[in-house]
């Protein structure tokens, strides 16, 4: 599979957690100026993060590895202040049709709509090394430091889980619950189709394209069947059929299911 994703036959996708939910690498992606990466990889260095900064389509990934396992939180914690608005990965907050968060493509493949090659690059926007494929590689083994993040832990503090009242039970009759049993008799696409033309893969453009730097040129809203969810991926919001109602009427829950007489 590698191989092929190196040959450019196929595209690999990378959620990078493991089974206990942690990783080895933080990225930021930005798709309009790599600048801004080079900003942020000269501000981090600053800061003692060496990163590695990878050319694509439209702009970059900057790349921190770790030198142990670490929270998807922790690393995004670390990165943020220097993301300014763009996506930090592993992205497991943003949902996709099998609910594990959005993919990631691997590097060094030819992209699939281009035909070309996306190398690293130093921060000049020079590539680490002539070779494409192996001299890519050969040039990151000498380069990559691994980040030891301990030091920057206390910029994040887990968040704990609610405690609820003793008195307060979940049965099965809150699972009957008026939203609840609209969630389970309308599905997503059935809902949101009247508000925005979606493709065959659930793809369309955002209706609050007003909240949008230059409006939704490219569709940025998804419905996922398969976990009946929405995202707006550029304003970073989603949620259930019920969420989207409330949030394209302006209406509150109480006020949503009187109109919905539920």
């Amino acid at each position: 599979m590698i191989i092929s994703h190196l040959k450019g036959e196929q595209t690999i996708g990378l959620y990078s957690l493991d089974s206990s939910g942690t990783t080895r690498w933080t990225v930021i992606d930005n798709d309009e100026d790599i600048k801004d990466l080079q900003e942020a990889q000269y501000a981090l260095g600053q800061q003692g993060i060496p990163t590695y900064l990878e050319a694509s389509r439209r702009g970059g990934h900057l790349w921190a590895f770790w030198s142990r396992l670490v929270s998807p939180e922790l690393g995004k914690k670390i990165l943020s202040p220097y993301a300014l608005r763009y996506e930090c990965y592993p992205a497991g907050d943003i949902p996709d049709e099998d609910g594990l968060g959005l993919l990631l493509r691997a590097p060094l493949g030819i992209h699939q709509a281009t035909g070309k090659r996306y190398p690293f690059v130093t921060p000049d926007l020079q590539p680490i090394s002539p070779g494409q494929v192996r001299g890519q590689i050969a040039a990151l083994s000498r380069l990559v430091t691994r980040v030891n993040p301990a030091p920057f832990e206390t910029l994040y503090v887990a968040p704990r889980a609610p405690v609820l009242p003793q008195t307060r039970r979940i049965s099965a009759a809150n699972e009957q619950l008026p939203i609840g049993q609209f969630l389970a008799a309308n599905d997503v696409r059935s809902v949101i189709a009247p508000y925005v033309k979606l493709s065959s893969s659930g793809l369309g453009r955002c209706p609050w394209g007003e909240q949008h730097k230059h409006g939704d040129r490219h569709p940025s809203f998804k419905v996922f069947d398969s976990t009946q969810k929405w995202w707006c991926f550029t304003e970073r919001v989603g949620g259930n059929t019920f969420d989207f109602l409330c949030r394209y009427h302006r209406l509150g829950p109480g006020e949503m299911l009187t109109r919905l007489k539920v």
